[in-house]
């Protein structure tokens, strides 16, 4: 089976993580520290997006990708 690795498909897999984490951390309040990095980690990975939408495909750059992984993990291991 071939899996699509797409950066639109990758940006969509983050979203989904990063919105079950929310559903799954709802009782937290805003000034915690784990919500208060969601809200970090949600405009950043909302200028991201609109940033490679705007300049694909030569936007994204390893470092890119790197930000991009660690979001993933951080919200798909919690």
């Amino acid at each position: 089976m071939k899996t699509d690795s797409s950066y639109e498909n990758k940006f969509r897999v983050l979203r989904m993580a990063m919105d079950n984490w929310s559903k799954k951390n709802r009782h937290l309040t805003n000034n915690t520290p784990e919500a208060q990095q969601y809200m970090k980690d949600s405009d950043r990975y909302n200028k991201l997006k609109e940033l490679f939408e705007f300049h694909k495909p030569n936007f994204i750059k390893p470092f890119h990708m790197v930000e991009l992984n660690k979001m993933f993990k951080r919200y798909n291991n919690g």
